[in-house]
């Protein structure tokens, strides 16, 4: 993707610059909004029909539950059949892909990862600040890229970076104060923007979450962790890595523009799919169900903590009979809950293993039906030909 993602950028100069009238520094400057602008906005649409695909899976859940409940004690490969084809024939009646949603994100990555490499090879050349002459970047001439280099903004020169050594700021002609003034605020917006971006994020996946799924649970935590750590990257990297100026300029205008996205989209999404009757009373359930399972553990884990003060004021008091009696009591408790989660554990390994049973058998009965009729067609065309 780097000769389209410079190609486009280059459009931007040559219409700022040549077209407009406007000086080549401040070409620049604009020629990189230009292009998140461009390249975002061919994503737009991807990004639209990934939002949509998942929020048609989500109101699908209902009844991909209530099939599978129809058939969760069966693993015959009539049952097995039977799922399929109704499970198929609900997607296709509620207009669903379940591949959609997967192929938008994997289109965009190389939009992304394109556009990250023009700016980063064009703030720090491989052939050095200081050199003549530059190697071309895609659609960019060695011209193009002296001139980007000696680009500013407020000052400061697009490949400067805060912890540039102080004979490459002399050699640039500024100064790290001034870099560091122009970078701060930048990277605390780009911070700011990821950090309201991910906490959207993670609102919108509790309104859409598997209570019923450990993974899915495990991931929202996940999630959770990763919101407090992914805001402090542009702060680290942008105040003691070699981020050039240009590219903190990009982090600001593209985590805004990821920001604003999510939201619009988000927005006209409930709008035209609102969340259906039918899945928001199966995951009220779900969500009841996971906090009577939370309750009951924490209750495991207070009754435990409760008993053994209680043995320390038993030896206390020298009270040994008392002592026997709360540890029976801890261990009583603790198999309990053990008891049953192992019971859950057990009853969802079981409805997957005759899932996969039923799906087996129905893939060998086609089979067989295959080999069949090519048995029988065999014989036909060898009592014809006779």
């Amino acid at each position: 993707m780097l000769y389209p993602v410079s190609l486009i950028m280059k459009g931007w100069h040559l219409l700022f610059h040549h077209v407009v009238g406007l000086d080549t520094s401040l070409a620049w400057i604009l020629s990189i909004f230009g292009l998140i602008v461009t390249v975002r906005s061919i994503i737009v649409p991807l990004s639209w029909i990934q939002y949509r695909s998942s929020r048609q899976q989500v109101n699908l859940r209902p009844v991909l539950k209530e099939i599978d409940d129809r058939y969760k004690h069966r693993e015959d490969a009539e049952a097995g059949q039977a799922r399929e084809d109704e499970r198929r024939a609900a997607y296709k009646d509620n207009k669903v892909n379940m591949y959609a949603g997967c192929f938008p994100a994997l289109v965009q990555m190389p939009f992304f990862i394109g556009l990250y490499q023009v700016l980063i090879k064009m703030a720090r050349p491989q052939d050095g600040l200081d050199s003549a002459t530059h190697m071309p970047i895609g659609f960019l001439n060695s011209n193009d890229v002296e001139t980007f280099l000696n680009t500013r903004i407020f000052g400061v020169p697009m490949p400067a970076y805060v912890v540039m050594s102080p004979e490459q700021m002399e050699h640039l002609g500024t100064s790290r104060d001034a870099v560091f003034h122009f970078v701060l605020p930048m990277v605390i917006a780009a911070a700011i923007f990821t950090t309201i971006n991910m906490l959207f994020s993670l609102y919108r996946n509790t309104l859409t979450m598997d209570y019923e799924s450990p993974s899915g649970i495990g991931i929202f935590r996940f999630a959770v962790v990763l919101s407090l750590i992914a805001p402090l990257f542009p702060l680290i990297f942008g105040l003691t890595g070699p981020a050039p100026a240009a590219i903190v300029m990009y982090w600001f205008a593209n985590n805004f523009w990821t920001m604003a996205q999510q939201l619009l989209i988000a927005r006209r999404i409930d709008r035209l799919m609102p969340l259906s009757d039918g899945f928001v009373a199966m995951r009220e359930k779900a969500k009841a169900d996971y906090k009577k399972r939370r309750r009951a553990k924490r209750h495991v884990k207070w009754t435990r903590r409760r008993n053994r003060l209680s043995i320390l004021g038993a030896a206390a008091t020298l009270r040994f009979h008392r002592i026997g009696e709360l540890r029976s009591h801890n261990q009583q408790v603790v198999e309990e809950w053990k008891r049953a989660k192992q019971e859950r554990k057990q009853e969802r390994k079981e409805q997957a293993k005759r899932f996969r049973a039923a799906s087996k058998a129905a893939s060998e009965a086609k089979r067989k039906k295959k080999e069949e009729e090519k048995a029988a067609k065999q014989s036909e065309s060898e009592e014809s030909g006779s």
